[in-house]
């Protein structure tokens, strides 16, 4: 990809590209596929939405205020990871997010899914750090050392599944000229 194509690519664009997963070019193929999945995904959070702010409704009216926060809450997150699941099933059933390489060009795309897979372990660890020290404020477990142990753990796994998730998305194209 040369200097022009890559000022030509828009922020959703790359956005869009981020959250579905997406490597290589978003030409119009991928575009309508990514538009026919978004398209299904909005009905179905607003279709499994709906119900639950019904039955939210209805539980706080008969069982309080508390109760329905948790309900919405415990939802919305089933709701969430319904969705989230559709949209990767799908983007996977198709074949959106394959990183075709040449052979040539295999290790070097190994390296790079380590390396990504390696960032996204620190992005977690930190995110992870700061999630509690929001929620519970600048306490003594922020520096003991079993809460360092497990967030540097916990960001060395994640970072390995996801070197994993993304060496495994990596698919081995013949050259043409052969």
């Amino acid at each position: 990809m040369n200097e022009n194509e890559k000022k030509k690519v828009s922020l959703l664009d790359r956005y869009i590209k981020y959250w579905y997963g997406i490597s290589g070019p978003l030409d119009e193929y991928k575009k309508a596929k990514i538009d026919q999945i978004g398209n299904k995904a909005f009905f179905i959070a607003m279709l499994t939405m709906i119900p639950l702010f019904l039955i939210s409704s209805i539980v706080y009216t008969y069982l309080g205020s508390e109760i329905a926060y948790y309900t919405l809450c415990i939802g919305g997150f089933l709701v969430l990871i319904v969705v989230s699941s559709f949209v990767m099933s799908k983007t996977n059933k198709i074949h959106l997010t394959d990183n075709e390489v040449e052979e040539k060009d295999l290790p070097q795309a190994k390296k790079a899914a380590r390396v990504r897979g390696a960032f996204s372990g620190l992005y977690f660890g930190i995110a992870m750090f700061l999630i509690e020290f929001v929620t519970s404020g600048m306490d003594k477990k922020m520096f003991l050392i079993d809460f360092i142990c497990y967030l540097v753990l916990g960001a060395i796994v994640f970072g390995g599944i996801m070197a994993m998730v993304y060496s495994s998305r990596i698919k081995v194209v013949k050259d043409e000229e052969n």
